[in-house]
């Protein structure tokens, strides 16, 4: 009878812990913006935003965005940018986004227009629970990494 008990307890803990792992599987924002802002080489010129400020550029509704890491450029030489947005809708996401690209290529426009070609050629992928956003000087390169996270 203690062996039944003992080894229905053991099954249990193990089915247990089998749905723990499953269900953290999913990359978190953190984690795919950090590996973006690596493969370029942009961790010398990037920093990470705070909360805030992603809502204070953005203007994303309430709610609409789980988890969001952006990293930019503090000192506002460069246009170069990184942003993993995880949400459920992400088409609401990228049109936030889109308003925020406009808004940030005339202001690069008056300041800074050699960073004006990197704004055009930002890259938004969309995928089913998330969008990236990324500018940077090497925009193939850019590419190459956001579809190998949206796979």
């Amino acid at each position: 009878m203690l062996k039944k008990f003992v080894s229905s307890i053991l099954c249990v803990l193990m089915l247990v812990g089998c749905g723990a792992t499953s269900a953290g599987s999913a990359v978190s924002a953190e984690k795919e913006a950090e590996q973006i802002v690596s493969e370029l080489g942009l961790s010398d010129k990037i920093t990470l935003m705070d909360e805030r400020v992603v809502k204070g550029l953005f203007f994303f509704d309430e709610g609409l965005v789980n988890d969001a890491k952006l990293y930019m450029d503090s000192t506002n030489k460069s246009a170069d940018l990184v942003g993993v947005f995880k949400t459920s809708d992400p088409d609401a996401v990228e049109s936030k986004i889109n308003d925020y690209l406009t808004s940030l290529k005339e202001t690069t426009q008056m300041y800074n227009p050699d960073e004006v070609f990197k704004i055009d050629n930002a890259i938004i992928k969309k995928g089913a629970d998330q969008v990236i956003v990324v500018i940077a000087d090497d925009i193939e390169q850019a590419g190459k990494i956001v579809e190998s996270l949206t796979k």
